[in-house]
């Protein structure tokens, strides 16, 4: 078994005794939702996502959202950078009692998990930062794209792992790609900048 493989299962033998849920695939149907409108919820790599946020610089009172949060595995680890929110969203409701009951306790202060669609959710202003971890098409990318464009004003960053509706992005949402991090499988995490 490889030195990743054993470290997963390390983590997800301590989630178990923890009362934690964060790193099974939940399949679209599984989660009640439309294989048009989303794609699979899968854990974010923690190690792949470290390995970007020194890239961000100084993230202190900065706000990041997790769009498709699934069961919180990406906030999880962006919490343990210095962010003054980490915030997901997720339109799954089993999917979002999981990520709200992994984030109890003390890190619930600081994160809250929003049941919602993307399309229409109103709050993008509030983040300058976002992540995805391949949440859902091209079609849905394109009108989340531009309600972040209609919303957001000023500087933003995006990480996306998995960009498969990059054209989508790029064609909505003023934003650069500034850097591309592929990862030891077929796994990419590209991340966009605006100034």
């Amino acid at each position: 078994m490889s030195r990743a493989g054993l470290a997963y299962r390390l983590q997800a033998l301590t989630d178990r005794l923890r009362g934690l849920d964060y790193l099974d695939v939940v399949e679209v149907e599984e989660a009640g939702l439309d294989p048009k409108l989303a794609k699979r919820s899968s854990p974010t790599s923690p190690w792949f996502l470290r390995a970007v946020l020194p890239e961000l610089g100084d993230v202190t009172g900065r706000a990041v959202l997790d769009i498709g949060c699934g069961k919180g595995q990406a906030m999880r680890v962006l919490r343990s950078a210095p962010f003054r929110r980490v915030d997901g969203l997720e339109l799954g409701p089993g999917l979002v009692r999981t990520a709200r009951a992994n984030l109890r306790g003390s890190a619930a202060r600081r994160s809250e998990v929003f049941e919602a669609d993307a399309c229409t959710f109103d709050r993008y202003g509030d983040y300058d930062v976002l992540y995805m971890f391949n949440p859902f098409p091209g079609p849905v990318m394109e009108q989340v794209a531009a309600a972040v464009q209609e919303q957001r004003r000023g500087p933003l960053t995006v990480i996306y792992n998995t960009p498969s509706a990059e054209a989508e992005l790029l064609a909505n949402l003023d934003v650069t790609r500034v850097s591309d991090h592929p990862s030891a499988g077929t796994n990419r995490i590209v991340v966009y900048r605006r100034a």
